[in-house]
């Protein structure tokens, strides 16, 4: 009897042990971002008085920094934009994406802060926007894998990259950790749909209210330059990047823009105001062939809030001019009669070549009507065709 009681209190604890392992809860594993395959690997090429354009690696200097998967860089005299391969972040530029901006900042300060960057090309040269092609190592760092480690950028690595199975690994964990780009919301980035409704002058005069936030605008297209726009309403304007975005706007046209997202070019701390995330769903033209009038100011009256409007300063002599050897891309020095100075920059490649150099010889005073831009913290006004220069009487 004894015997048999004493098999059925084990089988009762067995009993009760196992509903008691049943009932607790199923602890998930908690996975976090890290960089372990970045650290494990460095370049093996030699880059040593090699030449990335000619020898496909090489050391380069950073010129600027463009968003999270792409930067102009300097090797010898050549300037040249790069796309990092195998990555593709977010969309910081001509259309933000949640994430975007964070994958921008993060790119940019590892390049300004490297001791030393080294391009290695792998495969195609160039993509179909004539951006060079590489994976980018920073101080022995492959930036393109800490990306996706670091959950700014998914993997597009082709099958037969270099680094492919690198980066197959990283994005594997990355998304188990549910970071950034895997599932996290961007607290820095605006969900809204259309945007807060502002004037012009509201979004100038209050910038940084607006920074990364969607906004609404309504104003007159000024100027058309390289396919990009200036839209201002009374005296305030502002640069819109319309980006790769198929554009049904046109000088003179009066419109509103919904969706538009406020941001800086190069930077928050040295750029200038513009608009992005440029949607032609998102305009609607409300009059057309309205009659475009610059604001007339002198140099000395020129100040932040006149960035992004059309300006017409009048009686100014040429000091020089800077023609670029391989396009029809210049930048033309003047100065008034007090001695200050500001530059005029051409970045069209439809204006006359002949013609400009004809009109722009030094010592020659002349009007000049464009749009108001900032260049490394300087004024410039922007050329879109050869008729807003007039020779002054």
């Amino acid at each position: 009897m004894k015997k048999i009681t004493l098999i059925a209190l084990i089988l009762f604890s067995v009993t009760v042990l196992a509903s008691c392992k049943k009932d607790e809860p199923k602890i998930d594993p908690v996975y976090e971002l890290n960089t372990d395959l970045t650290d494990g690997l460095s370049l093996q090429a030699n880059y040593e008085d090699r030449e990335f354009i000619s020898n496909g690696v090489g050391e380069v200097e950073l010129v600027k920094c463009t968003d999270g998967d792409t930067a102009t860089f300097r090797s010898g005299s050549n300037s040249f934009a790069v796309r990092f391969l195998g990555i593709d972040t977010p969309e910081s530029t001509y259309r933000f994406d949640a994430w975007g901006k964070a994958a921008s900042n993060y790119t940019c300060d590892k390049l300004t802060n490297a001791n030393e960057i080294v391009l290695e090309s792998d495969g195609d040269r160039m993509d179909g926007n004539e951006r060079y092609l590489a994976w980018v190592w920073y101080d022995g760092r492959l930036l393109n894998l800490e990306l996706v480690e670091q959950a700014y950028s998914s993997s597009k690595a082709s099958i037969t990259g270099k680094y492919e199975s690198y980066l197959y690994q990283a994005e594997l964990y990355a998304q188990k950790t549910k970071k950034r780009v895997w599932g996290e919301t961007d607290p820095d980035f605006d969900y809204s749909v259309d945007g807060v409704q502002i004037t012009i002058e509201e979004l100038v005069k209050n910038a940084d209210d607006y920074y990364q936030r969607k906004v609404v605008v309504e104003g007159l297209i000024t100027a058309m330059i390289s396919g990009d726009v200036y839209i201002q309403n009374g005296e305030y304007g502002v640069f819109l990047y319309t980006g790769y975005e198929e554009m049904y706007l046109r000088v003179g046209d009066y419109v509103r823009i919904e969706a538009l997202t406020a941001t800086y070019f190069p930077d928050k701390e040295t750029g200038q105001l513009q608009l992005s995330n440029y949607r032609a769903r998102n305009v609607k033209t409300i009059s057309r062939d309205n009659e475009v009038t610059p604001v007339l100011k002198t140099i000395s009256e020129i100040d932040n809030v006149n960035l992004g409007s059309l300006l017409q300063i009048n009686d100014l002599t040429v000091k020089s001019v800077n023609f670029s050897e391989d396009s029809n891309r210049f930048t033309v020095h003047f100065e008034d009669a007090s001695g200050n100075t500001i530059a005029l920059r051409n970045e069209s490649q439809n204006i006359d070549i002949d013609a400009a150099k004809a009109l722009f010889t030094v010592d020659n005073v002349l009007n000049i009507k464009g749009p108001l831009a900032l260049y490394y913290q300087n004024y410039q006004l922007m050329l879109g065709s050869l008729e807003s220069v007039e020779i002054a009487d």
